[in-house]
């Protein structure tokens, strides 16, 4: 399995190129648990010889923001031979109290 992955750390609109666009490796381990909608299942994924599992913390870059985020593996699965990582998001503190300082709707206003 190979991996995309976009190290470009700039904030322009970004154009996947041979220089910015990283293959990563990836293999997964144990058994496929479940097959639901054309997706396969797992327990686990090595990449570039880090093991990631369901249920791991981890910090994920984005590529934009300079600090990483953290996140809960929910799920480990492949889609037309892609891997995929489906996972709840930690807020910071910061993003908390600027969320709550915001009235709401205020951000979906200028898009109506």
């Amino acid at each position: 399995q190979e991996i995309k992955t976009n190290n470009d750390d700039t904030q322009n609109e970004r154009e996947d190129t041979e220089d910015s666009v990283e293959m990563l490796h990836s293999e997964w381990i144990g058994r496929c648990s479940e097959v639901r909608d054309g997706k396969k299942y797992y327990p686990s994924i090595k990449i570039d010889n880090t093991l990631y599992k369901v249920g791991d913390e981890v910090y994920i870059q984005n590529g934009v923001e300079k600090a990483p985020w953290l996140g809960l593996i929910e799920e480990l699965y492949e889609e037309e031979g892609d891997c995929y990582m489906g996972n709840s998001w930690f807020w910071k503190y910061k993003e908390i109290k600027k969320s709550l300082k915001q009235k709401p709707f205020d951000k979906w206003k200028a898009d109506i």
